[in-house]
């Protein structure tokens, strides 16, 4: 997918302007150029601000992040192949940086490139890593727990670099750029090496943005009210300039999300709980049951949509989606195994061996729809909403159980008070029936 944030119109309008922009950044600029992109993280921003020289081909880059990520890196154009990737992970020591410059071929680790002339300027990994304004714009929950990557980086020859849209372009008013966040890192699973080619973990969670070089580009060194071009700091730190984010991947990731732990969390275990606890059961867990069909239909593509959106993910390799899409067919046919029980028994009034299938195939789905919930936090990079999924779950499960326990219990309780006085075991519906059939339909 090419990145592109930007209406239908604002090319147009940018079009226009752009004579006048050009020239008001080549012969009357009181300040360098500099964009700022930020993505905000459950650990604290992400912050990538740049500024470059024409006459020079010289760039200035500020790239900081969050220790929570075993490594962070911003590399050029709308996906890996043809990139020119900065890479930032902690020393040998823990308590530095360690700069890798790599070139991408493709959907793989991409390889260290000693061609790429970028020099470290410094460098920090500490909780004042990040100015005291700098942590005003971090994520409040974070901020004051979290360690960060802070680096200021000078590069001389990236227009030269890269391939397709991946080479860097001092007019391109919409160059697009990818981010990416590494794997979790704790004690027993940590990047620490002062080489340039140690080997990466996959990422758990990517994004692309594009800047305007155009603003971001000073003529010279030096600008017209003797301010020399530099590394982006202070204010222009602060707020998003001169950049847009593209796809809106993270809005539709909360949206898959939110779809999903609605159906495996609330609607698929109150159907199962309706069937046993309800005069009508088998309405109300059909209705119930179909509901979260819909929202797994819902979920599942916004689920294949972001997918193709990345083109790292566009293989579906990951065990998240994978899980997924093996739990979305079965949804599919544990509906249609009890659809065609309900029809059978209706008739014919006798078991079937679909009803058998059903009830294995339930639990099944919920267990692995669980299972699958960590795992996409994992991918997205928000594995510290684990805790809170893993809390949910627990809660829910304990309820299931708690609720159809009791009401075996009853149903036995029944059962030997029948025996007790002779008489037929008061049973509201026969095994087979039980889950599926409303005697009075």
């Amino acid at each position: 997918m090419r990145c592109s944030s930007m209406n239908l119109f604002f090319p147009y309008i940018l079009a226009l302007s752009s004579l006048a922009v050009a020239s008001d950044a080549s012969t009357s600029q009181d300040q360098p150029g500099y964009a700022t992109f930020i993505q905000s993280t459950s650990h604290g921003n992400l912050t990538f601000s740049l500024s470059a020289v024409n006459s020079t081909g010289d760039t200035y880059i500020h790239l900081s992040g969050p220790t929570t990520y075993q490594w962070i890196s911003v590399g050029t154009g709308s996906k890996m192949a043809g990139s020119v990737m900065l890479i930032v992970y902690r020393n040998e020591s823990a308590n530095g940086i360690t700069l890798s410059t790599r070139l991408a071929s493709g959907e793989s680790q991409p390889d260290y490139s000693s061609q790429i002339d970028c020099k470290l300027l410094s460098g920090t990994v500490d909780k004042d890593a990040q100015s005291s304004t700098m942590k005003e714009r971090s994520s409040s929950s974070s901020s004051s727990s979290s360690d960060f990557f802070s680096t200021n980086i000078h590069c001389t020859n990236l227009q030269s670099l890269g391939q397709h849209d991946g080479t860097l372009s001092f007019t391109n008013q919409q160059q697009n750029f990818i981010y990416a966040l590494g794997p979790s890192a704790s004690s027993s699973n940590s990047l620490s090496s002062n080489s340039p080619s140690a080997n990466l973990r996959q990422h758990s969670s990517t994004g692309k943005f594009w800047v305007d070089m155009v603003n971001a580009t000073s003529v010279s060194s030096t600008s017209t009210n003797g301010s020399q071009v530099g590394v982006p700091s202070g204010a222009a730190l602060l707020t998003a300039q001169n950049t847009g984010t593209c796809g809106g991947s993270d809005a539709m990731s909360a949206v898959h999300a939110a779809f999903m732990l609605l159906a495996f969390v609330i609607v698929f275990p109150l159907g199962a709980v309706l069937l046993r606890w309800t005069k009508n059961g088998v309405r109300a867990h059909w209705i119930v049951q179909s509901a979260g069909l819909v929202l797994t239909i819902v979920g599942g593509g916004l689920g294949i949509a972001l997918s193709e959106q990345n083109d790292d993910q566009s293989s579906y390799s990951s065990a998240h989606q994978i899980l997924g899409l093996i739990v979305f067919g079965l949804v599919f046919v544990q509906w249609a195994l009890g659809m065609w029980h309900h029809l059978h028994y209706k008739r014919y009034q006798r078991p079937t061996v679909f009803a058998k299938i059903h009830r294995v195939v339930g639990p099944v789905i919920l267990i692995i729809g669980f299972v699958n919930g960590f795992l996409g936090n994992n991918l997205s990079g928000n594995d510290d909403h684990n805790k809170w999924l893993g809390a949910v779950v627990g809660v829910v499960a304990l309820l299931i159980i708690g609720l159809l326990g009791w009401k075996e219990l009853k149903r036995r309780k029944m059962e030997k008070r029948g025996e007790a006085f002779n008489m037929r075991p008061t049973i509201r519906r026969s095994d087979e029936a039980d889950d599926f059939e409303d005697a009075k339909e």
